[in-house]
């Protein structure tokens, strides 16, 4: 907790102080009343920050985010690098004028944040930042209420971890390769168990996947898609070696774009990830995984001969699979990396 008298503070304790020598010298009694109420005053204003600051209990209620939209539509409750976070915080009934911010992030500077106070409920915007994991530690809370004084402020626990996930990008429809549907494939589609999202329903689709809630409510046939079960899947093996961090985000944002094609085809994948003990099977678990490799973490084995490699490497990235090698330097683009590949 720490308090700071204004530059309100002397200018009333000089008021109250005059007019104590002027009741002094004319001996008007209403003068003494006066100074003592301006005196009165101060301490008041020293006391009421104070007592507004320590009886703040905030208590983190939601989290929203804003951004990046991503392609597949089971990610859009995910918060992904450079978007921006919104934390909800009840302040309870406590309602005195009080402001939040920064906020503090383990292993990072204290964070500026936009704030605004609706109801009895707080917002604050924080920039997700990088792709890992972010844990907010706690907020400052600053209070002049009521007279502006003195400011009392201190920090406030939040202890609230999240994932910040790497961006991911689709190949443009005219650049993909070997992922359009022949006649009858969106029937295979939708065997597997992993929950892909809805889209509009398709010549040769079952009736029992379609998703009669959302599609009584767009008037369109929606139907549940999700993984197809293949033993004909795809691996993909990361390596983060001697890499610099803008190699490193690119050849992780590469995997992820990689992994997300196939699942939005609907094609089993694996990923053998950086700091993990055994290949991802599942997009979640791959996107998660994905979001705190760092270079220097030994990779899985189990990702086969047949693996699509994916290694950073000082300032380039380099996909391998058999004799086919394709490297892009770390100043490209990830969306012009992945078109590259197809």
């Amino acid at each position: 907790m720490r308090l700071r008298p204004t530059r309100r503070f002397p200018g009333m304790l000089f008021a109250a102080l005059v007019v104590y020598v002027f009741a002094t010298n004319s001996q008007v009694v209403w003068l003494y009343l006066v100074a003592s109420l301006i005196a009165g005053l101060a301490v008041v204003g020293l006391l009421a920050p104070t007592i507004v600051v320590r009886r703040l209990r905030p208590r983190l209620v939601g989290l929203h985010r804003k951004g990046f939209d991503p392609p597949l539509a089971q990610d859009r409750g995910r918060v992904f690098a450079g978007d921006t976070v919104t934390l909800v915080l009840d302040l309870g009934d406590d309602r005195a004028p009080v402001e939040l911010g920064p906020v503090r992030i383990h292993g990072r500077p204290a964070q500026a944040v936009s704030s605004r106070v609706e109801a009895n409920l707080a917002l604050l915007e924080v920039p997700a930042g990088p792709r890992g994991l972010v844990a907010y530690r706690g907020v400052v809370a600053t209070s002049s209420w009521p007279l502006g004084i003195a400011r009392a402020q201190r920090w406030i626990v939040l202890d609230h971890s999240i994932v910040v996930h790497p961006r991911y990008c689709l190949p443009r429809e005219d650049r993909r390769q070997g992922t359009r549907e022949s006649t009858g494939e969106s029937s295979k589609r939708g065997i597997g168990d992993e929950f892909l999202g809805l889209r509009e329903y398709r010549s040769g689709d079952s009736q029992r996947r379609i998703h009669w809630p959302t599609s009584a409510r767009t008037g369109i046939l929606m139907v549940v898609e999700t993984a197809q079960e293949s033993s004909n899947s795809t691996t993909y093996e990361l390596v983060l070696g001697g890499s610099s961090p803008e190699a490193a985000d690119l050849a992780v944002g590469v995997a992820a774009s990689l992994g997300a094609g196939n699942v939005a085809a609907g094609i089993p994948m694996g990923m053998a990830i950086p700091g993990q003990r055994q290949p991802a099977r599942r997009w979640q678990e791959a996107l998660a995984a994905l979001a705190t490799a760092q270079a220097g973490h030994s990779t899985p084995v189990g990702a086969g001969r047949d693996a699509v490699t994916i290694t950073a490497e000082h300032h380039q990235v380099t996909v391998a699979r058999g004799g086919h090698v394709l490297v892009v330097g770390a100043e490209v683009s990830l969306a012009d990396a992945i078109d590259a590949l197809g």
